[in-house]
């Protein structure tokens, strides 16, 4: 009996805060992933595209302003 309140005394108190400034959501950590293995040839925009789940000519604009402006660029832009 006195085990229960214990553990859950101790979930309270390890439950993490969010973290307010998160500059990458999952989704963008496998899609810069995905693009870097096009860019080193290892992908086409194709395969690409298809792994995205997106058309294939969003996929190249994808690719060009990851080109153009880097890896930091490619967070969602409809974000705030």
């Amino acid at each position: 009996h006195g085990h229960l309140s214990l553990a859950i005394l101790n979930d309270s108190e390890v439950s993490v805060k969010p973290v307010a400034i998160q500059f990458f959501t999952l989704d963008e950590v496998n899609r810069l992933k995905i693009i870097q293995d096009v860019v080193d040839r290892r992908l086409t925009t194709q395969m690409a595209a298809q792994r995205l789940g997106i058309p294939d000519r969003q996929c190249r604009r994808l690719l060009s302003r990851y080109n153009q402006s880097g890896p930091l660029s490619m967070p969602n832009r409809r974000r705030g």
